[in-house]
């Protein structure tokens, strides 16, 4: 079977994109994460608390529910 060197072309250069629920969810995660680092860093700060609401909201909230529990 010949295959042109058009037809692989083409192949190649076709865009295929089906959007399913887990890009939904890798959005979602997202976006809650870049909201949560801000408001941890620039709200928050690292002095409120003695760091303990910095911690909490960046390394409880933020990597865990956020940034994991979501995606899985």
């Amino acid at each position: 079977m010949h295959v042109s060197w058009r037809d692989v072309w083409k192949e190649l250069t076709t865009f295929r994109w089906k959007p399913s629920r887990d890009l939904v969810a890798v959005a979602v995660s997202w976006l809650l994460v870049t909201a949560a680092l801000y408001t941890a860093t620039v709200i928050v700060g690292d002095k409120v608390a003695g760091g303990l609401a910095y911690f909490g909201l960046y390394g409880l909230v933020t990597a865990l529910l956020f940034g994991t529990g979501i995606p899985l």
